[in-house]
């Protein structure tokens, strides 16, 4: 397995733990608290905080791994002609 199909699993195994720990509080809370419905925002704001952490813990490394050019690279490093 090449370091692509690594990075895959490992990311695919954050999220189904991820998922089955959501599920579990999901499952836990005995007493909800009724918001004249279903909650939309919850689940969303959880996947919103999964996503933006794995951004911020992997997200650099790995673009500096696979030396994909940013705008601000691009932008910084190239000459200015005028």
């Amino acid at each position: 397995m090449g370091h692509v199909c690594m990075i895959i699993l490992v990311f695919l195994c954050q999220t189904l733990v991820y998922r089955e720990v959501t599920r579990l509080f999901a499952l836990m809370d005995s007493q909800p608290v009724d918001y004249g419905g279903k909650d939309p925002w919850s689940k969303t704001l959880s996947w919103y905080f999964f996503a933006t952490a794995n951004y911020f813990l992997y997200g650099e490394s790995i673009i500096y791994y696979f030396k994909v050019p940013t705008l601000c690279a691009v932008c910084c490093s190239s000459p200015h002609t005028s």
